[in-house]
């Protein structure tokens, strides 16, 4: 599957839910509760980041999946910080770092990153599409949700079906 194919199952969603896309980032209007919240959860990402890094450092220990968290959390507080600062380069970097650091974690531990993603899209697209004025979360599964059945992506993948 081509990259553009995986964008147009995320938008299809997008779309369906009512999610903006084609926002301008340099435009978007930002309060202040908005960008203290952000920056908390930047400022925890980048504490357990840092926890992690001086754990490993001061056990001699290399830990793939406490290393691939490190960097994933590390990642995500610099993406976090970029919409903060509404810095379109640095957002693209942190997005652009995010999905090279997924798909290097899906390597180390052999997953079929791109099997799973098609699966979850047809799951996601199965979600209803929910009211914001009267709903506290941004999507609801609803009676016609159908769950990701990564399972059986994966017993197929280690079976060699795939």
């Amino acid at each position: 599957m081509k990259f553009s194919e995986h964008v147009a199952e995320v938008e299809e969603f997008m779309e369906k839910h009512k999610f903006s896309v084609d926002q301008d980032l340099t435009e978007q209007v930002v309060i202040k509760p908005e960008i203290d919240l952000m920056s908390d959860a930047a400022s925890m990402l980048f504490m357990i980041s840092k926890d992690i890094e001086d754990y490993m450092k001061k056990h001699y220990v290399y830990h793939k999946g406490l290393a691939r968290v490190q960097l994933h959390t590390e990642e995500l507080a610099e993406m976090i910080e970029a919409l903060i600062l509404r810095d379109e380069v640095a957002l693209l970097d942190g997005l652009s770092d995010l999905q090279f650091i997924t798909i290097g974690t899906a390597l180390t531990f052999d997953m079929p990153l791109e099997e799973g993603h098609k699966e979850v899209c047809r799951s996601n697209l199965t979600k209803d599409v929910c009211d914001l004025s009267s709903n506290t979360r941004l999507r609801d599964k609803g009676p016609n949700y159908g769950p990701p059945q990564l399972k059986e992506i994966l017993e197929g993948y280690r079976n060699g079906d795939m």
